[in-house]
């Protein structure tokens, strides 16, 4: 006896064999799972051949899915317009780092920000009146400064708001170049403050 296979979970036809015949009752054969003694049609083209329910029939081949189109890169964002506006908030920048920085005084850095500027001003009038003694350690860092003298103070006072006096020269030198930059994203604002502050 002919029998046809097909797949145990889609009912697809798979192929064809002969059932054994069954030992215990002559003339019987024996029909495994997933198989029937009922022929498939003829195959068509477009169509598979799937047996369900007890009976065979032709149901369409649906197409594989076109593979996706790919789609180009995104070209990259041009790089935003540095105007004059932009080297001017980052000149602003460069100076507020500047003047929250330190300066060397004595072989040692010492700070200029508005803390050590307050407080050199009055610690300078305090010994002027005689309200500090002197001599004075003055803090800077990990490092300090023995004041020995109203003379030594106020050199320490001077060096301050020397430096920062000379800071917002650079600043202001800088910002008179910045209307004649021709090319103001190859312009370095740092560089020029920087070059400003050492030729001062």
């Amino acid at each position: 006896m002919i029998i046809y296979h097909y797949h145990p979970e889609s009912g697809d036809f798979l192929s064809q064999g002969e059932a054994d015949e069954s030992p215990m009752e002559p003339g019987e054969h024996l029909i495994p799972a997933h198989a029937t003694p009922i022929a498939p049609p003829e195959p068509q083209a477009g169509r598979r051949r799937v047996f369900a329910e007890g009976g065979w029939s032709l149901v369409d081949i649906e197409p594989e899915p076109a593979e996706p189109t790919p789609q180009p890169e995104p070209e990259p964002a041009p790089p935003a317009e540095v105007t004059h506006d932009d080297l001017r908030a980052e000149l602003a920048r460069v100076h507020d780092e500047y003047t929250n920085g330190t300066t060397t005084h004595r072989g040692v850095q010492i700070a200029i920000d508005v803390e050590a500027r307050v407080n050199a001003r009055g610690v300078l009038d305090a010994v002027k009146s005689g309200q500090q003694p002197v001599p004075l350690q003055w803090f800077a860092g990990s490092e300090s400064l023995a004041i020995s003298s109203e003379v030594e103070m106020q050199a320490l006072h001077d060096a301050i708001f020397d430096a920062l006096r000379r800071g917002f020269a650079a600043k202001g030198e800088v910002l008179a170049k910045i209307p004649g930059i021709q090319d103001p994203a190859n312009y370095s604002v740092a560089t020029a403050f920087a070059v400003a502050l050492s030729n001062d």
